[in-house]
């Protein structure tokens, strides 16, 4: 009975419904009328974190539908905003995760992104200071084989550095994913879960676009923090929005 007086009021909650969660009933995630990931029961989980959401003007129904079957835990903090001026929106809602909100982690995620069910503790348990999903980049471009048959690429929106002999770090796109987990040296900021510590290492307002994306940005400056940046290539999101060239 000791023991269980020292329990966090989230445990607590967690230990009263653990077992009438129902195991056999299936989280799926859609597109296009088909599931694109599914698992069988909600990921109880005791630590909150802050799910930051930039919305664009336009909001994909798509994205809700895939949002409400992720992993939401009644102690979570929930943050979005109107700006659609990226820089801005990230920045608003990284410092009110670092300076009002609590949680160990705040999870970014983009409104035209749709990440796996139980891509929470898939990402928490890799225990790293800033990991994530990955995604295909929109634009779709035309190509052809050797025999002159047209196709459509899409490349993934993960990088790594290439050095330079001027010591200028220019970022490389990769060509294809990747295997299991990666340190990679950039990655696009739609769908990465930060710890505390990341976030207090960058101060406010990490992201701009003084040399390059904001997204591109905050890596650099992850990595000048001193940490490594990873993706699960595991975890494959769906980019809304696809354009073709």
């Amino acid at each position: 009975m000791a023991r269980n007086r020292h329990k966090s009021k989230e445990q607590k909650i967690v230990d009263e419904i653990k077992d009438i969660v129902p195991s056999e009933v299936q989280h799926s995630t859609w597109e296009g009328g088909k599931a694109r990931s599914t698992h069988l029961n909600l990921e109880l989980r005791t630590e909150p974190i802050c799910w930051g959401l930039p919305f664009d003007e336009v909001m994909f129904s798509a994205f809700f539908e895939n949002y409400v079957a992720l992993d939401h835990m009644p102690w979570d903090y929930v943050v979005t905003t109107r700006n659609t001026y990226l820089p801005k929106a990230r920045n608003y809602i990284h410092n009110l995760f670092l300076n009002k909100l609590g949680g160990t982690h705040l999870f970014m995620l983009d409104s035209d992104v749709m990440p796996p069910p139980g891509i929470i503790k898939s990402l928490l348990d890799h225990k790293k200071d800033i990991v994530g999903g990955w995604y295909v980049k929109k634009e779709m471009f035309a190509v052809k084989d050797i025999e002159g048959n047209q196709g459509f690429i899409q490349r993934p929106v993960v990088y790594d550095f290439d050095h330079h002999a001027e010591k200028t770090d220019e970022y490389r796109q990769r060509t294809h994913p990747g295997k299991g987990l990666e340190s990679v040296g950039a990655a696009g900021a739609g769908c990465w879960l930060m710890s505390r510590k990341v976030a207090e290492a960058l101060g406010e307002s990490p992201y701009d676009m003084e040399r390059g994306g904001e997204d591109m940005a905050l890596c650099r400056k992850v990595k000048e923090a001193g940490f490594d940046l990873w993706i699960d290539w595991n975890l494959n999101c769906a980019h809304l929005g696809v354009m073709r060239y």
